[in-house]
């Protein structure tokens, strides 16, 4: 029973070991958006000008922000350690879209911008 406490404990002080990292997008764009993230293929998330959507932010991959115009890619990574809220299971992260650019929001509310590359590997 002691051990069964002790791995229970154990387990609750995991935080920081994410098996999954969700970012809130808030789109400050004139129009809608979508976003697609390469780690998670078959799925597209909308956001709505002035709004926000949560999607599941890809660790390793790419992310693409198609607006009515235009299509832009951002390195899913690195990911500034001020900008991520560490929880049990999971970990989140707030990321803004303005002005063609996509940008962390630290735990501070200062914008840090979001790697941009030419294209996507496998798309």
């Amino acid at each position: 029973m002691i051990r069964v406490i002790i791995v229970l404990v154990l387990a609750m002080n995991l935080t920081g070991c994410p098996a999954m990292l969700y970012a809130s997008l808030k789109n400050q764009a004139v129009s809608d958006i979508t976003i697609f993230a390469t780690s998670n293929p078959n799925k597209s998330w909308v956001a709505s000008s002035g709004n926000s959507t949560k999607l599941v932010w890809g660790w390793g991959g790419c992310i693409i922000v198609q607006d009515k115009d235009t299509e832009s890619y951002f390195s899913a990574e690195p990911i500034p350690e001020n900008v991520v809220h560490a929880g049990m299971f999971s970990s989140k992260l707030e990321v803004m879209y303005k002005n063609g650019n996509l940008f962390f929001v630290s735990m501070s509310g200062e914008l840090i911008e979001v790697n941009r590359i030419r294209k996507c590997n496998n798309t």
